[in-house]
């Protein structure tokens, strides 16, 4: 496999990066993401996951295509969630205080290891290969975006005999760190926010 990525490819990161540090909601900033990541590495599944209060991660948003090639109703498995490290989405989430990328091209030998492995394998039709990438704050792992199985753009349908690259996770991982950023900003921005009128309150009860 190949490593690393062009600086062609880098190039279009950073504008990719610099265009979703504009947006004022993360439900844009996920669309713009998911859209990019059709573009490039044309999966059968993108998903996003989000750290809730109660430590564990919960699916914020998931877009694809069935075995049988209709769009992923966002209600499937719509209590989807896992603790760091629990199987594949989990994985990029563990470590303290941040996680690392994950991936795999042998998803099917892994598919009892996961806690919806047998659901996805309906659904998709097959799992072969896929990558995780942890979404990093400033403090700690705040969630992890992930893609599963790949479209083959001939056929218009999922390929068990295409898999991800060196150079596509290395890609995605960079992907992950602009959307983290992206999403930290706004988070910050609504932090400022509470301090503020917390700040008005105290100086004028």
């Amino acid at each position: 496999m190949e490593a690393g990525i062009s600086l062609q490819e880098i190039t279009e990161l950073r504008k990719f990066g610099n265009a979703i540090l504009t947006f004022s909601s993360i439900g844009q900033i996920v669309e713009a993401t998911f859209a990019e990541i059709r573009r490039k590495l044309s999966p059968q599944v993108i998903s996003i996951f989000l750290f809730s209060k109660n430590g564990q991660l919960e699916r914020y948003k998931i877009d694809g295509r069935d075995r049988a090639g209709m769009a992923i109703d966002p209600a499937w498995l719509a209590d989807e969630k896992y603790s760091p490290g629990e199987s594949f989405s989990g994985k990029a989430a563990y470590g303290k205080p941040y996680g690392e990328p994950y991936w795999s091209n042998q998803l099917n030998e892994e598919v009892n290891d996961f806690a919806y492995g047998h659901e996805y394998t309906e659904k998709l039709g097959f799992l072969r290969s896929g990558i995780s990438v942890p979404l990093n704050g400033t403090r700690r792992t705040f969630g992890t975006l992930e893609v599963i199985n790949r479209i083959n753009p001939k056929a218009e349908q999922a390929d068990p005999d295409l898999i991800y690259s060196d150079s596509d996770v290395c890609w995605l991982t960079i992907v992950g760190a602009h959307v983290s950023a992206a999403i930290s900003r706004l988070r910050k921005k609504d932090e400022d926010k509470i301090f503020a009128t917390i700040s008005r309150v105290l100086a004028d009860p």
